[in-house]
């Protein structure tokens, strides 16, 4: 978990949403990969 820490607070910020939305997933029985690239052509 080291990594969290490492570099700009933006980065650590951003790595707690993806972790989030990773468990969220998990929870959720979501495969993430589909999710996560539909999300992403969304906002783009």
């Amino acid at each position: 978990m080291n990594y969290l820490f490492c570099g700009a607070l933006e980065f650590e910020k951003n790595m707690y949403v993806i972790k989030s939305l990773l468990a969220t997933c998990r929870n959720h029985d979501i495969n993430p990969r589909p999710y996560h690239n539909s999300v992403i052509a969304f906002i783009t």
